[in-house]
């Protein structure tokens, strides 16, 4: 499916977008690709997100991997939470991060109490030893709540789609959706968030009482 044509689909269902708003969450960034030296002339930067599992290539220059840990999880359906912030994003939400990793004392202390948030001991584990091996350290940035308009998606909606999204982001892709997962209306257009990622993430709004 292209853009348009979500774009064009959702348009008729923009009545039923209801205020939410997204909690507080702490983002982590990973290293910008110019810290791999020659390995970011060798690999790209191909993540493997929810929306496209079998991975998708984003600009090195113009786009940061961000990971997070919802509701203790570091897994969800075996995937990890991953996206990415394009420099804007970055550039606004880094004034308040703080590193962690084992490359100097404050982010060894940070990144211990950051894994106690994990609840699973072998996730807790497996995040442990990616920061081991990590030849940089990382930074969580903390994001505030904001509100933001949604529409779940019901059969109806997930009919006139087919069962599939294009997201803001790309021309054209065949993102599957699901029985209540979660529509965002942005600026740029509309993306899909999994039931379970926007269950952690999100609370509906007073105002939409």
């Amino acid at each position: 499916m292209k853009k348009e044509e979500t774009n064009k689909i959702l348009s008729e269902f923009r009545y039923m977008a209801k205020p939410y708003i997204k909690l507080e969450i702490d983002n982590i960034l990973l290293p910008s690709w110019n810290q791999l030296g020659l390995l970011g002339k060798i690999y790209t930067q191909a993540i493997k997100t929810k929306e496209c599992p079998t991975g998708q290539i984003y600009d090195e220059i113009q786009y940061r991997t961000v990971i997070r840990v919802l509701g203790g999880k570091v897994l969800i359906n075996n995937m990890v939470d991953a996206y990415t912030w394009d420099t804007a994003r970055v550039a606004k939400n880094i004034g308040n991060a703080y590193p962690i990793g084992v490359h100097d004392g404050k982010s060894l202390m940070n990144l211990s109490a950051f894994l106690f948030s994990i609840t699973d001991l072998k996730e807790r584990e497996e995040f442990a030893d990616m920061m081991a091996n990590s030849t940089r350290d990382f930074l969580v940035c903390p994001t505030p709540a904001e509100t933001r308009k949604v529409i779940i998606v019901d059969t109806t909606v997930g009919k006139a789609l087919g069962w599939t999204i294009c997201n803001e982001w790309c021309e054209e892709e065949n993102c599957k959706i699901e029985y209540g997962d979660a529509i965002v209306v942005s600026e740029k257009g509309y993306y899909r968030i999994g039931r379970e990622e926007f269950a952690l993430t999100h609370k509906p709004s007073e105002l939409g009482k």
